[in-house]
């Protein structure tokens, strides 16, 4: 049976009917597709310095370029020839879009597919073609993180016992 519930994310409030909380969360997701939302930009930017691709653009030692925008002065050293450290930065960010979609294996491929795509593409307006399936597991990670919304909760409208539910920001 469904019930009913808030979700709130960054200063807006929605009532959603859902049989529990991933259902929620995952229409919310879902609308936030149909509305293009800002997480696109975030996902879609294969800037190195910005956007999704910048969790990846790093390795042990942090991200692997400088403040110039130039890669790091230990990497330039290790890495002299450019074959060298194309070959090492890419490999370092298979590793990362590897680690961070673990557990999901076929979202790592798509992202990689579609960078690669950007990369080769002559046009600087490229725009991934990126599977529904793949935006929903994307922004909930990003969302589930903290790191997007200053403020998100999910919870469950129950007045079954009380007339009235005090609904905050899922602190309690």
């Amino acid at each position: 049976m469904d019930k009913l519930y808030v979700i709130y994310a960054n200063r807006r409030i929605l009532v959603i009917k859902a049989k529990d909380e991933q259902e929620v969360f995952d229409k919310y997701v879902r609308s936030l597709i149909d509305t293009n939302d800002e997480l696109f930009e975030k996902v879609n930017d294969f800037t190195v310095n910005w956007g999704l691709l910048e969790d990846f653009f790093e390795d042990e030692k942090g991200h692997l370029l400088n403040d110039y925008g130039e890669y790091r002065k230990d990497l330039l050293k290790k890495y002299p020839d450019e074959k060298a450290l194309s070959k090492y930065v890419d490999s370092q960010i298979r590793k990362n879009v590897s680690d961070y979609w673990s557990d999901a294996p076929e979202c790592a491929e798509e992202y990689l597919r579609e960078l690669n795509k950007a990369w080769n593409s002559e046009s600087e307006e490229f725009t991934p073609a990126f599977s529904e399936d793949f935006y929903v597991d994307t922004f909930k990670r990003i969302i589930s993180s903290g790191s997007w919304y200053d403020d998100f909760g999910i919870k469950e409208i129950d007045v079954s016992e009380h007339d009235i539910q005090v609904i905050s920001n899922g602190e309690e």
